[in-house]
């Protein structure tokens, strides 16, 4: 019942077809696999609903043998919401890097274990002079006089040990 509702077919519909002519969209070969010796085969792919449209599922295809005959097992599941909840995702991503990198301010994420930099937005590289390719991984010692880095590392650890934000007073840095 499962597949009839991701497929749009009835089983009667469905059996003594090959998948490629009756729902597979994207997954032309697939069955391929048995030939290279491989067990078990597991996909992202999209079938085709008897409406039309592509339906987003995770398939796994199992080669089994029933009576001396060598047959497929193949499982569908439908993944439309999942797929939706990455589309969402992605989006809310893509709006937040923008924020981001608009923001007139310097914006920086460290990695709480080391305080490597992770994530630095324009402003920041335009402030301290250096690319955020070159920033991405290194800590303040990599970029200020030792009395700096010790003082923003010391706020840093502050801030992770209080687990709220630390008023960092208006300050000089030495930039590039």
């Amino acid at each position: 019942p499962a597949a009839e509702r991701i497929i749009g077919k009835s089983k009667n519909q469905l059996i003594g077809k090959h998948c490629q002519d009756s729902f597979c969209a994207d997954c032309p070969g697939d069955c391929e696999f048995l030939d290279a010796g491989e067990k078990v085969q597991k996909a992202e792919n999209h079938v085709k609903h008897d409406n039309g449209h592509l339906v987003p599922v995770i398939k796994c295809a199992v080669p089994i043998s029933i009576h001396g005959r060598n047959l497929i097992l193949l499982s569908l599941v439908d993944i439309t919401e999942l797929d939706n909840a990455r589309k969402a995702l992605e989006e809310s991503e893509a709006f937040l890097n923008t924020v981001i990198e608009i923001l007139p301010l310097m914006l920086f994420i460290k990695e709480a274990n080391n305080l490597g930099f992770v994530r630095f937005n324009k402003a920041g590289e335009l402030l301290l002079g250096v690319p955020k390719e070159e920033l991405i991984g290194k800590n303040d010692y990599d970029f200020f006089p030792k009395e700096e880095a010790d003082f923003f590392t010391q706020k840093d650890r502050e801030t992770l040990e209080k687990g709220k934000l630390v008023e960092i007073p208006e300050e000089k840095i030495l930039t590039k």
